[in-house]
């Protein structure tokens, strides 16, 4: 049920909003739910805490077409 996984995914970034996991894990739902725009955020704010993290670039690449470096 990906509206329930946004629901608290949403409630666990504001609890923890300097946790790259669970923005990467909110991006992710949205993918699956085609709100491209708001993966994209998500996946920006993960990137934030999580610079180095090859994963999250690549799915940001993937998203805004980009290809990674």
């Amino acid at each position: 049920n990906y509206d329930e996984a946004i629901r608290y995914l949403k409630q666990a970034s504001e609890a923890l909003p300097e946790d790259p996991a669970i923005s990467e894990h909110l991006g992710d739902v949205y993918v699956k739910m085609g709100l491209l725009n708001e993966a994209i955020a998500a996946y920006e704010q993960a990137i934030r805490f999580s610079p180095d993290s090859e994963t999250l670039k690549r799915k940001l690449d993937e998203l805004t077409g980009r290809k990674a470096p």
